[in-house]
């Protein structure tokens, strides 16, 4: 079922948004520490939709729209993440008042926005005839959500 799915979703999206923090950072250190940044945040990103993938097949035929709700969400924080990566190259050695740092932190906010959402339509997915099998609380305590 898809419950046996979502605690390793939720744990992947919470670690991507850690891989983000990191990268912001990296924008600030050395090319090295910002392309092992940039790597290991592509990683979380495919282990989060391989863990949304195998949540969504879970699902089954009866609940198409959930599937697709769950499959959107992380291909959007995807997208996020490419144009935070983007924006990291970008900003990467300038001073932190340059335009490019300011496009850098709204790119992570941005991010994080989609880790959230993506999370939020993990906890919200029915999966048991219609009723909602989770609510804030499991993302509040993985600190996806601010309580």
């Amino acid at each position: 079922s898809f419950a046996d799915h979502r605690e390793h979703i939720l744990q992947t999206a919470k670690a991507l948004v850690e891989d983000t923090k990191v990268l912001v950072t990296g924008a600030a250190g050395t090319q090295e520490e910002l392309a092992n940044a940039a790597q290991n945040a592509v990683s979380t990103i495919l282990q989060l939709s391989e863990a949304v993938k195998r949540g969504a097949c879970s699902l089954g035929s009866t609940q198409p729209d959930s599937q697709v709700m769950v499959i959107n969400a992380v291909k959007d924080v995807a997208s996020a993440l490419g144009d935070l990566i983007n924006a990291t190259k970008l900003a990467s050695g300038k001073p932190i008042h340059d335009p490019s740092m300011q496009d850098l932190k709204e790119s992570a906010r941005t991010l994080k926005e989609m880790c959230t959402s993506a999370a939020a339509a993990a906890g919200t997915t029915n999966t048991l005839y219609g009723q909602r099998a989770l609510h804030r609380q499991p993302l509040i305590n993985h600190g996806i959500l601010s309580a």
